[in-house]
């Protein structure tokens, strides 16, 4: 028979301590139910899963399996087996001394202070199933392969790990359903272990990839490129995006959510443009680019999102679907022509949903904090944060009395940017600075040219070709009449206007950008009226002059009669002159394709001013006088008088004076 206490010394050994040790554990109630006889500890095989004697004959024990176990369950199961047999040993007592065996049972629960209900359950498990009987299958820590078959994971994984995302328990049911129609004979716990079993054993990265997708994936769980955010000049990487507030303001009689574009540069985090509105797209991108370039200068390089208003045509030069031709997440700034190729800034796009791509998100979280929500219409950034008496607030006559206007909140958010500008920040690189402090350390600065810049933030079109009607802006005709367009019908244009006045447009040759007019409005008449005579004949009078114009073009003869090959030889001449040397300016300007355009564009339009002015409009040639004179005194007035006298039968001419 097994006996049911050990001595000091053997503790001692089982535990791999001294005796004195020992003694210490029993006097502060370490080792339960150690009693001292005497001068000598007796000390229960209950009072520590180490002291279980696992030398008998008991098939029952499974040692066998132990190691299969976690430590916690292993020591737990073993202290049960010791109060089990130890329990056995009484109750055999008790029954020989003529006890019946529940009062044998009922007195050792209450001498180990086991609740009766447990024992029974403990003896019996045993019995069934012997040690491994005495598991706790409860929650999680190992042991898991006798209570959930590694075949029946593998095949809750296979639905499971599927991009249609099923949930957990429709792939339990499945399992278990297959499990028992097919008698695979599989060990499968309740679904609450199943969960459990999900949370500790299912990398994270693994159910992402298989379950969201590759984007998600790298969004969520790639490792990413870790960048010293000091080796950035400040004001060379600027970041755009939009963002909607989590307020409501009153616009045109109505409650919106205003939008705000803004540009913020990556180093010193300032914010460098920005625009208000009730939707964002590419005007109010142009508008909050050209704000920031106009304080600031242009940068070396922007970072932006994937959006069709930031990835558009007019920004990049190629559609998205051909800039993800060149390359996956970047392009090549020499194979563009859009706005920012334009002013030599080169071009890089953000991961979608990632802040770390695109740090200006980072800046809305935080205007979030700080401003949005102190404002009264504070709607939360989803239904959870939403304020619960937001919508009766909203119908108030009050809320409607003490809302603020589009104009009125865009002035407070320029305000809360000034202050935001010049607060100190305790992030990666800032040292305790304030984005301004950092932006004003920056060793040089790019400068664009205030005409240059007004002509490239405009609104461009994509190239078209010019037709019968001139060309076609937002549904609207152009140059109709014009007679520079007339001649060069089929040519490819791009066309740019300002998006505030859309009673003319700009023509630029689609490859060169090259000025080549400015064209007005077309009149548009509605199908079915009445057209006036004077409207009639103007209108033949203009077909009339087009078809003369287009007769009267003929640079064919001018090069009939001169001898082809002293042509061919001058050419051939020309291209074997050096070409100019260029000297390296010791500022750093920005050149652009629309450099020096600005005058003969503004000239252009005085003209047509001028022409419309004095009823020339038809006018098709207007030679030039440039007067060239010097003055003693610059201080007096020099008055021209002209006489210009027409002869019969000659071509009337016409005088023209601008400043230029």
């Amino acid at each position: 028979m097994t006996q049911t206490t050990i001595d000091i010394q053997t503790a001692a050994t089982l535990l791999g301590v001294t005796g004195q040790r020992v003694r210490m554990l029993c006097a502060a109630g370490k080792l339960v139910g150690a009693r001292k006889d005497g001068r000598l500890w007796r000390i229960p095989r209950t009072a520590h899963p180490k002291f279980v004697d696992t030398s008998g004959t008991d098939t029952r024990l499974g040692t066998a399996n132990l190691d299969q176990l976690p430590p916690h369950k292993r020591d737990a199961a073993l202290r049960k087996l010791s109060i089990v047999q130890a329990c056995e040993t009484f109750c055999g007592a008790s029954v020989r001394s003529g006890f019946g065996r529940n009062r044998a049972i009922d007195a050792y629960a209450v001498q180990t202070g086991i609740g009766k209900r447990s024992l029974q359950r403990w003896v019996a498990a045993y019995r069934a199933n012997g040690l491994m009987g005495l598991v706790d299958t409860r929650g999680g820590g190992g042991g898991d392969s006798d209570i959930l078959s590694p075949a029946a994971w593998d095949y809750f994984l296979s639905l499971y790990l599927n991009l249609k995302q099923p949930t957990a328990k429709q792939c339990y049911d499945v399992t278990c359903f297959v499990n028992s129609r097919e008698d695979r004979g599989w060990n499968i716990p309740s679904l609450a272990y199943l969960y459990k079993y999900i949370d500790r054993c299912l990398p994270m990265p693994v159910a992402v990839l298989h379950r969201e997708g590759l984007d998600a994936y790298e969004a969520k769980c790639a490792p990413y490129i870790i960048k010293d955010i000091t080796s950035i000049e400040p004001g060379a990487i600027w970041v755009g995006d939009h963002h909607m507030f989590n307020c409501w303001v009153r616009h045109r009689g109505t409650w919106v959510r205003p939008w705000i574009t803004a540009w913020a540069d990556m180093r010193s985090r300032t914010m460098m443009g920005w625009h208000i509105t009730a939707s964002p797209n590419q005007t109010t991108i142009l508008q909050a680019f050209r704000d920031g370039v106009k304080k600031y200068g242009p940068p070396e390089s922007v970072k932006i999102d994937n959006g069709k208003d930031y990835d558009s045509e007019m920004w990049t030069g190629v559609t998205k679907k051909q800039r993800r031709a060149l390359s996956k997440g970047y392009i090549d700034e020499q194979n563009v022509a859009g706005l920012y190729a334009l002013m030599n800034i080169s071009v890089s796009f953000a991961i979608p949903y990632n802040a770390k791509a695109k740090p200006v998100e980072r800046w809305f979280d935080t205007q979030d904090k700080q401003f949005t929500k102190t404002i009264p219409t504070y709607c939360g950034k989803d239904s959870a944060r939403k304020p619960e008496s937001l919508n009766d607030y909203l119908k108030s006559d009050r809320a409607i009395a003490e809302a603020m206007s589009m104009e009125e909140f865009a002035e407070m958010t320029a305000q809360y940017i000034d202050v935001y500008n010049n607060s100190a920040h305790t992030g990666d690189g800032m040292d305790g600075q304030s984005p301004m402090q950092v932006l004003s350390q920056r060793p040089s600065r790019r400068v664009i040219g205030a005409d240059a810049l007004e002509l490239l933030c405009q609104v461009w079109t994509r190239p078209q070709k010019i037709g019968k009607n001139g060309v076609k802006v937002n549904k609207l005709w152009y140059g109709q009449y014009d007679p520079q367009l007339l001649m060069l019908q089929g040519q490819e244009v791009r066309c740019a206007y300002d998006p505030d006045n859309m009673q003319r447009v700009r023509i630029y040759d689609a490859q060169t950008y090259h000025y080549i007019a400015t064209a007005e409005q077309a009149t548009m008449v509605a199908y079915g009226t009445e057209v006036a005579e004077a409207d009639v004949r103007e209108g033949m009078r203009q077909n009339t002059r087009a078809k003369r114009l287009v007769k009267q073009y003929k640079p064919a003869a001018k090069i009939a009669n001169t001898e082809l090959t002293h042509l061919a030889i001058a050419a051939a001449a020309a291209r074997t002159e050096p070409a100019p040397e260029i000297t390296t300016p010791a500022i750093r300007p920005v050149a652009t394709v629309l450099d020096g355009q600005a005058k003969a564009v503004r000239r252009t339009e005085r003209m047509r001013s001028v022409r419309r002015a004095a009823g020339a409009e038809n006018t098709t040639h207007v030679p030039e006088l440039t007067l060239e004179f010097d003055t003693p005194d610059p201080t007096v007035g020099v008055e021209l008088d002209f006489d210009f006298q027409s002869k019969p039968k000659k071509e009337h001419l016409k005088l023209s004076l601008f400043d230029g």
